[in-house]
Formats: C-alpha cells, structure tokens, sequence
C-alpha cells in the first residue's frame, strides 16, 4: 500500500468516527495563505527525537509510530456552531499538535469549511479536546495529527 492510500485511509476514519461524513471531508476545500493558528499554553516536554527508536528515514529501519486519535476516555465534544455562522455548513480539517499527556497545545487550519466563523469556532472547541497522544514504539510523544469537525445546520 502506498502511504498516500494510508494517510486517506487515517483521514477517514478519524472523520466517521467523529461522525462526519466522507463526502464533506473530499469536498473541503484547501485553507486560503491566510494563516490562522490558535496556542494554548500546554508547552511539550517529549519530542519524538526524545524516544528512543525514533522513526529514521531509513525505509529499512521504521519505527511504530501511531497519530494522535480520540480517546474512548474523554469523547471529543462538537464544538457550538457560532450563530453568526447560523446557515453555514462545511468541514473544517484542522491540524493538531497533540502533547504527551493528551493536551491540545496549538491548531491550525489545514482546510477550511469557506467560512471564518466556523474555522474559528473548530479551532476554539478543541482547546477542551482530551486525546489519546501519538506513540512511537509505544511511547507518548507531542505530535501533528489530523482531524476533521463537520459543522451541519441541523447540529445548532
């Protein structure tokens, strides 16, 4: 399997499992050069040069590495449509820098819905996101990862 059929795999699943929908994940369009990025002061103490075996670019030599994910501890929570916002849908695909213990330290928008006021309320709802972290050979380390929030008219 090629590694962009495993990252569009991971894209989905990480989509339907927040209960959106394939088709609004496709669909997305890419984020303009605007940059727009939100900080929480959660700073990383275990980068994944820190673990030992960390992933080489040795194709011969990988480690096991696993993306941040939801955790069936703490469901994520859809964060509130914003009523300026109130007829709008759209999927905002965000990444996320997830640190060790499972804390959202910065987002950024990689595709936006299309429109500002449902970036922004998918970037905000995330500061309260509890996840599971990304893992090299079993270990937590702060990592980028990916996910979907699909805003829907009826989900106000």
């Amino acid at each position: 399997m090629t590694s962009k059929f495993i990252k569009r795999q991971l894209w989905l699943a990480i989509l339907l499992a927040a209960g959106g929908s394939v088709t609004s994940l496709l669909a997305a369009e890419p984020a303009s050069n605007q940059s727009t990025s939100m900080s929480f002061d959660r700073p990383c103490k275990r980068l994944p040069s820190d673990v030992q075996g960390a992933p080489s670019r040795d194709p011969a030599d990988p480690a096991k590495t696993i993306a941040p994910r939801a955790s069936r501890e703490f469901p994520l929570q859809q964060p509130p449509h914003p009523p300026e916002a109130a007829n709008s849908e759209g999927t905002v695909v965000l990444d996320i820098f997830v640190t060790e213990a499972g804390l959202v330290s910065e987002v950024r928008v990689y595709r936006s819905s299309g429109h500002p006021a449902l970036d922004f309320a998918a970037m905000k709802g995330t500061e309260r996101w509890r996840l599971q972290p990304g893992t090299i050979n079993g270990e937590p380390v702060c990592m980028w990862g990916k996910f979907a929030v699909v805003f829907r008219v009826d989900q106000k």
